[in-house]
């Protein structure tokens, strides 16, 4: 009879306890890790596809907190895509290319990062990026590999009990347990990324990211309406750069930045214009031209900073709303990570020190300008299609038949008559003049078969 009473509270106590195992079980089937989509300054990050995927461990993160290039698939068999910054010569620009593709590989194949410090060369510029870094993890997994290894310093320690003295990242490389990009160590080529690069844009805006140096003067930021004109050369006092039997421009001539800062002072006509330069080109004839006819201030704040002057000027135009670029790889990465809303790109009518046909990127924020046929582009297909005639062109190149036109386009340069420049367009009266003589025969040709064809008609 008592327990008949006491029904009521028995089932209460078992559905409490049904309850109880089914929340347990709903938490032992969740991800330990959920994937956070990052979205940086107003861009589309990577789809789900790319980016979903668990970590091996609860390893604290770093400085930087959680990252995405912490996420990679623990269930996979364990190798870890090497970031070496130690592989090639360049400088900032061309390490971030070489480390880029790490990144994007190693996201697409969900699988982590080792970030291999050169013990020899510590003064390789990407080693300021405080977020760049190993994925968290791998030290712990790698350790159930090097047995012998000290925990505490896994990739530093040579002692005998480890690996023999030859180190982990020996060991993980003779089990087959590192995988290197192979190919041009440089990397300078959008195509490896696969997907559009805004794609990737967060995952490296995370891994770049940086502060500003410490300076003794505080320095404004760029204002939301100014353009900052990026002036870069590969050769101080001439047109053309000759390596053997092929001519590369220098730079890019004053056109450009003229159409830049026209196109800008529509939508902005009381905008101030900034033109950034290393100080060792800052007294370039071009730069001097801009001043002049264009009112651009150099800009000069970051000199303070001294030997870190090249990271603060990295980071100040980053902050640029508006920005018309050289060919260069440093400020091709200051303009896609940074705030720029437009960024004018030239095209040049040939070859220059860099592969830059290569690196114009699928992103409205760019508008590509073909200094040659003064003609605008909006979408990078179109302008990396004309961008390769001028390349990649057997018959018609502008810099071999037309190299007096191309050479007026640098009048402040042509003034200087450095020998090189001499050298090349010496010849340019015959090979313009044997292109013009062909050019008349073929008229003459057509014109006579035009007038045969007339004579054959009833």
């Amino acid at each position: 009879m008592t327990w008949r009473r006491c029904g009521w509270l028995w089932l209460l106590i078992l559905a409490t306890g049904i309850t109880v195992i089914m929340l347990m079980g709903s938490v032992a089937l969740a991800p330990a890790v959920p994937v956070e989509v990052v979205e940086a300054g107003g861009v589309a990050g990577p789809s789900a596809s790319l980016t979903t995927s668990t970590r091996s461990t609860t390893e604290a993160p770093g400085p930087c907190g959680r990252l995405l290039l912490d996420h990679w698939d623990a269930g996979k068999p364990f190798k870890v895509v090497l970031l070496a910054v130690d592989n090639q010569g360049g400088r900032f620009g061309n390490e971030l290319f070489s480390v880029a593709a790490g990144l994007v590989q190693a996201q697409r194949s969900q699988r982590p990062v080792l970030l291999h410090r050169p013990s020899i060369d510590k003064r390789r510029q990407i080693l300021r990026l405080p977020c760049l870094r190993s994925s968290a993890g791998v030290a712990r997994q790698a350790q159930e590999i090097c047995h012998g290894c000290a925990e505490e310093k896994i990739w530093e320690d040579r002692s005998g009990t480890c690996n023999r003295g030859q180190g982990c990242l020996e060991k993980l490389r003779s089990k087959g347990h590192v995988q290197v990009l192979g190919g041009d160590p440089f990397h300078q080529d959008l195509a490896e990324w696969k997907e559009p690069p805004l794609v990737w844009r967060p995952l490296l805006r995370e891994a770049f990211q940086v502060e500003m140096p410490q300076l003794k003067e505080p320095v404004p930021m760029p204002n939301s309406t100014d353009l900052v004109l990026y002036f870069r050369c590969y050769r101080k006092a001439q047109v053309f750069d000759l390596h053997g039997g092929t001519a590369f421009l220098s730079g890019v001539p004053f056109a450009f930045f003229e159409h830049a800062v026209l196109q800008h002072q529509q939508e902005y006509p009381a905008a101030s214009v900034w033109v950034m330069a290393d100080p060792s080109m800052r007294t370039h004839p071009t730069v001097k031209r801009l001043e002049k006819e264009l009112k651009a201030l150099v800009f000069t704040a970051m000199d303070q900073a001294k030997k870190d002057a090249w990271l603060a000027d990295w980071v100040w135009l980053r902050e640029a709303k508006h920005l018309a670029m050289s060919p260069s790889t440093f400020v091709w990465w200051a303009a896609f990570l940074g705030e720029a809303e437009r960024i004018y790109v030239p095209i040049l009518p040939g070859l220059i020190g860099l592969p830059w046909c290569k690196l114009l990127p699928e992103d409205p924020r760019f508008r590509f300008y073909d200094i040659w046929t003064n003609t605008s582009y909006n979408e990078a297909s179109v302008a990396k299609s004309h961008c390769q005639k001028y390349t990649q062109c057997k018959e018609g190149c502008p810099v071999k038949e037309q190299r007096l036109r191309v050479a007026e386009l640098y009048p402040e340069l042509l003034e200087l008559q450095h020998w090189q420049d001499q050298e090349y367009l010496a010849s340019a009266d015959k090979t313009e003049s044997r292109i013009g003589r062909a050019w008349r025969e073929q008229e003459a040709r057509l014109e006579a078969i035009a007038t045969r064809n007339k004579k054959l008609r009833p």
